[in-house]
């Protein structure tokens, strides 16, 4: 798995997925799998910063300012292996395929593994989804009032879109999902 961004040429991003094609002393020749190109990865400067906080002034007024200073680095080929990653060190990043064990102990963790995956397609359950799964803090059911079932047929159907909209493109998708819920209520 590719830990970096492609800024020039937009051909991998952090989260990207590969296979090692060629190894070398000093890099590593990948297949990405989304667009089946070569890309080779040498060392990567990850630089260590300190926040320095001094006054500056100019003319009479006086104020403070942060800055950054450069104390360390360290190189390293931005890659690593990822067989499989926890839904922790998955936030942030986006992947094709999602083999998901839904199981969380945590509010909210199910649905940061789930908004992982670009499409339903995508998305393969190791287990069956269970009520148990949905980790839901007593400060979000306050907040869409849930109670009755007309509420939480309409909290289901919000976040199943604000959590998928963006990755899917089709709404019967989103209802599917959304009748696979139901089931596991019943």
């Amino acid at each position: 798995m590719v830990l970096i961004n492609d800024t020039e040429q937009n051909l991998y991003q952090n989260g990207s997925f590969g296979k090692v094609y060629k190894l070398e002393d000093e890099s590593v020749t990948v297949l990405l799998d989304t667009n089946k190109t070569l890309v080779t990865f040498g060392y990567h400067e990850w630089a260590i910063e300190n926040y320095v906080l001094s006054k500056r002034k100019e003319g009479d007024i006086e104020d403070n300012h942060l800055s950054k200073e450069k104390v360390g680095a360290f190189y390293q080929i931005p890659l690593k292996l990822a067989y499989a990653i926890t839904m922790h060190k998955s936030q942030g990043q986006t992947y094709d395929q999602v083999n998901l064990i839904p199981y969380s102990f945590d509010n909210g963790q199910l649905y940061v593994a789930l908004s992982r995956v670009k499409s339903i397609e995508g998305l393969c359950l190791i287990n069956q989804l269970r009520q148990e799964n949905l980790i839901c803090s007593q400060e979000v059911k306050d907040f869409y009032h849930i109670g009755s079932s007309k509420s939480k047929d309409k909290l289901i159907y919000e976040l199943g879109k604000k959590v998928l909209n963006s990755h899917l493109t089709y709404p019967k998708e989103i209802q599917d999902l959304i009748d696979y819920i139901h089931k596991i209520d019943r």
